[in-house]
């Protein structure tokens, strides 16, 4: 996975920010060859790119900021329509909703809601329609534990809910597909900023292991200097 976002970094530069990508590849690579899944990556980012580029759907795959806050946007108005009085509920007992799609719908691509062998489908759905798929079982995951969410009278209590990964993903799969999804509607897709505490907890730089202390580097904020005057390029790369 690692060797494969290497050359992502350096050779797709219009990709600044796709946080589903480590999980997209750990399931390809599970069935496929490194070559292979290079291959159905290269494909993916490439009819990203070309979507945006003819004004098509910008739903298939986010790769910058700008487009992830807007789809997070999107994902919320949709919610809004299909399962209003379940946001309102949310709302009231204190859970960010739209925290959670944006980190642990979009963001992880519900690998952390769903169990190892629910996961796969859910991915190879998405290789086929794009992130639109997490959408849909985002809402399917709202909606199939309503019944236990309306019982929940705090923010933990729904989290705890929602990461029981006991759900049936038969059914799960059959309300996801069950939704009217547009791919893709201007006016959901305009939107700004996500200010949220899981979208302020993704880390700005990545901090390599070094094979003995440093003398001249001791805190995070050395190496957060010294990270600003890499060039983008370089920041990936295996410090050895």
């Amino acid at each position: 996975v690692q060797r494969i976002l290497w050359i992502v970094n350096q050779s797709y530069s219009f990709v600044e920010m796709c946080p589903v990508l480590p999980p997209l590849l750990t399931v390809l690579l599970c069935f496929l060859d490194e070559p292979q899944t290079f291959s159905v990556l290269h494909c993916m980012l490439e009819q990203a790119r070309s979507r945006v580029k003819q004004g098509e759907d910008r739903w298939y795959l986010p790769y910058n900021q700008a487009q992830f806050d807007k789809y997070t946007t999107a994902s919320m108005t949709v919610a809004k329509k299909h399962i209003a009085a379940l946001l309102n509920h949310l709302e009231r007992i204190g859970f960010d909703t739209r925290s959670w799609f944006y980190g642990r719908v979009l963001g992880d691509g519900l690998c952390r809601l769903l169990s190892l062998c629910q996961w796969p489908r859910v991915m190879s759905a998405m290789i086929s329609e794009g992130c639109k798929v997490f959408m849909r079982f985002g809402l399917a995951l709202l909606k199939v534990n309503a019944d236990a969410i309306r019982k929940c009278s705090t923010a933990a209590e729904v989290e705890s809910v929602l990461s029981s990964k006991a759900v049936d993903i038969d059914r799960l799969t059959k309300v996801a597909f069950g939704f009217q999804i547009r791919s893709s509607n201007p006016k959901a897709m305009q939107g700004g900023e996500v200010h949220n505490s899981l979208a302020g907890a993704v880390p700005l730089l990545c901090r390599p292991r070094l094979s003995e202390p440093s003398e001249a580097l001791h805190s995070d904020a050395h190496w957060e200097s010294l990270w600003q005057l890499l060039p983008t390029d370089l920041r990936i790369l295996d410090p050895k």
